[in-house]
């Protein structure tokens, strides 16, 4: 799988599990909402570590358990 596309799958997967809206998360993250619609709508293919590190923060995970789809224990 692309990188974008995991990390915009896992935004989402989170999002919908702690039943956050994206505008929600950027809120959270202290971040602009178009930033997080840019990785979920694939115009940025590259998301900064900064950026990740910010979203993980927000469901308490490491970059590393976020980035794991696998990952189990993060409800």
């Amino acid at each position: 799988m692309e990188y974008h596309k995991l990390i915009a799958g896992r935004i989402l997967e989170l999002c919908q599990i702690h039943d956050l809206t994206i505008g929600q998360l950027a809120a959270r993250c202290h971040m602009n909402k178009a930033t997080l619609d840019n990785i979920i709508e694939g115009k940025c293919k590259k998301p900064r570590i900064q950026t990740i590190y910010k979203i993980a923060g927000v469901f308490h995970l490491s970059v590393r358990e976020f980035l794991d789809q696998n990952a189990a224990g993060y409800l």
